[in-house]
């Protein structure tokens, strides 16, 4: 045809057949893929509806049945108390003589029949309804599929209409040259398939002349005697494996965990400033730092010289920075935050600053049981306007310092920290105190303190040797990044490094 027209493929076709056969291309082709979209659908309802017709009632495994058995907590006890009968029955044996033994085991038998009967019963009920259920899931796959068949045949009509339009188009504009290009593109994909089977052919042709890639050794033979070298060797194998195993489970386990184990670890990791580094100190020495025993007038000593240091670095920022409400928090909970903020605010208060300790941990409050003072009324009284400030706050043996419990938590509480109220609450506060020490919840768990810290001054983070992961530690800096809460820094409990009071003598 291109030789009658007398012209090659560019000069024959203008532009106008050009955009034509553009369509009519994409046209066929969605509606080649809609055909066999259709076909594949009316395949899969003729064998949904020769199964259905077959088989009115659709089959359970046995395993399925387990599986049901297994998360149904009616079986779980019917299992459990035959067990229980099992039991007895094995023990009435082995304690009890013959004839009283059978007396016993009587009753039991019963009830274990009962409970066997009772246990198929269920069984059979949980079968009857999977069965139901898989004939739900099919009438529901067989309604989808006939809606997918509706839509796909009248998308077929539709293409099958267009594709006419567009060819009737062709014809007007002249058929001669689109029937050309037609043909080339069909030569095109017959070559690409001839092209794919020679090469298939090729691959498989050299495979065969290739030759085996398996070569015999020896022919086997069938061992004549036990072969007792190997045991020996397989005993020490599976020896050391019972060793390094657990080994080497323990050691990815820490890795993972990644605890913080030092206070250059939280500078070089974390990018921490840290500002203070307590000794490690015994935990019963810790519940005991008020008792008179000399060994606790010695852990105590130790005590308050290291938070000493960190009230130091406290005033000297208060002073450049002006520092008046700190809130002292950790990543996860069980970290010495409470302990921080508590000693903390006792050396702000031995300095002779007029100091107040704030309960604002409102989940899982802990000052009350510290300073041995009621939980409420507190701060969530002072947040829904429940109490007077005055009567909220409470003195302590420790001149120039005061205490507010947290008070008794409720839901609503959380509404009222994302509102103004802890800011007029610490600007009450900044009039009649130096300082606000603020012992507030976990960053991570709750968004409690996440919420009370954008009305802080800074935030000092306790972090526990051996105990804080890094990984939370660091996730814990981010939100108060992201939220333009201003970090002071870290303190690292039970560190080993920089703490020279600890030993000094003094």
């Amino acid at each position: 045809m291109a030789e009658q027209l007398g012209a090659g493929y560019t000069e024959a076709l203008s532009l106008r057949q050009q955009v034509i056969l553009q369509q009519f291309a994409a046209i066929r082709k969605e509606l080649t893929q809609a055909e066999f979209e259709l076909r594949r659908t009316r395949s899969e309802i003729k064998v949904r509806e020769a199964l259905l017709k077959k088989t009115s009632t659709p089959t359970v495994s046995q395993l399925e049945v387990d599986v049901a058995a297994e998360n149904d907590p009616i079986t779980s006890t019917l299992v459990g108390r035959i067990m229980s009968c099992r039991a007895k029955l094995t023990e009435a044996k082995e304690t009890f003589q013959p004839e009283y033994a059978e007396r016993f085991a009587v009753p039991l038998r019963r009830v274990l029949s009962a409970l066997q009967k009772q246990l198929d019963a269920r069984r059979e009920e949980l079968r009857k309804r999977l069965e139901q259920r898989k004939l739900a899931e099919n009438d529901a796959e067989l309604q989808r599929l006939q809606s997918q068949e509706a839509l796909l045949a009248e998308q077929v009509r539709e293409l099958t209409q267009d594709l006419k339009e567009v060819s009737d188009q062709a014809q007007q504009v002249g058929g001669s040259s689109i029937d050309v290009e037609m043909m080339r593109v069909e030569i095109q994909h017959i070559e690409a398939a001839l092209n794919s089977i020679a090469e298939e052919r090729e691959r498989l042709r050299v495979e065969l002349r290739t030759g085996s890639r398996i070569t015999l050794v020896q022919p086997a033979t069938t061992p004549t005697s036990p072969d007792r070298t190997t045991k020996p060797g397989l005993a020490v194998l599976a020896g050391l494996a019972g060793f390094f195993i657990p080994v080497w489970g323990v050691t990815r386990w820490e890795v993972g965990k990644h605890r913080i184990s030092s206070c250059r670890e939280v500078s070089k990791v974390l990018g921490l400033n840290t500002i203070g580094a307590v000794p490690r100190i015994p935990p019963w020495a810790i519940r005991r730092l008020d008792a008179p025993s000399r060994r606790c007038q010695r852990w105590r000593a130790v005590m308050k010289e290291s938070v000493d240091a960190v009230g130091a670095m406290v005033l000297r920022r208060a002073q450049s920075d002006q520092l008046r409400v700190i809130l002292v928090s950790s990543a996860v909970n069980g970290e010495g935050k409470t302990t921080l903020a508590t000693h903390l605010a006792r050396s702000l208060a031995s300095s002779g600053y007029r100091t107040l300790l704030a309960d604002f941990d409102l989940r899982r409050p802990a000052l009350n049981g510290v300073f041995h003072m009621p939980l409420a009324p507190g701060v969530s009284e002072l947040l829904r306007a429940e109490a007077e400030l005055a009567k909220t706050i409470r003195p302590t043996p420790l001149d120039k310092l005061s205490v507010i419990t947290a008070g008794r938590w409720e839901p609503q509480l959380q509404a009222m920290l994302a509102n103004d109220a802890p800011s007029v609450l610490f600007e009450k506060l900044r009039a009649e105190y130096d300082f606000v020490v603020v012992d507030g919840g976990p960053i991570l768990p709750v968004a409690d303190t996440r919420l009370v810290g954008q009305h802080v001054d800074g935030v000092i983070l306790s972090i526990l040797r051996d105990v804080s992961q890094a990984g939370k530690v660091l996730a814990a800096c981010e939100v108060l990044e992201a939220l333009g809460v201003r970090s002071l820094g870290a303190i690292v409990w039970s560190s080993p490094e920089d703490v020279y009071y600890a030993e000094s003598g003094y």
